[in-house]
């Protein structure tokens, strides 16, 4: 799919924003890269990319799906507390992840 730079809270060129999306498909129905995006767009300049950036923020995840803060900051546009955003969120959802694992799932 070929998609505008989104702005969080307001429409670029008549394009839904990430938080319309929401609303109108729930979480589950935004891409990787709309996730990366609504969590990075608070931490960018307007002057950045942020598809790109995000783009090459999965580039990254996809070669270590455990990045260090370091390994993080190395990319273009990554500031120290964009990575720790990013590691925080990634933490949160093994945490979760693992607690859904640990779920009784049947009466036996």
């Amino acid at each position: 799919m070929n998609y505008e730079q989104l702005d969080l809270f307001g429409t670029v060129e008549g394009k839904q924003t990430i938080a319309e999306r929401i609303m109108q498909y729930g979480i589950k129905g935004l891409g990787d890269r709309e996730l990366i995006e609504g969590l990075i767009i608070p931490y960018i300049s307007k002057k950045v990319d942020s598809k790109k950036l995000a783009d090459t923020i999965l580039e990254a995840m996809d070669r270590n799906s455990a990045p260090s803060l370091d390994e993080l900051k190395a990319i273009h546009g990554v500031s120290e507390e964009l990575a720790s955003g990013i590691l925080i969120a990634l933490e949160l959802g093994r945490r979760k992840g693992e607690k859904r694992k640990r779920a009784i799932t049947s009466p036996s």
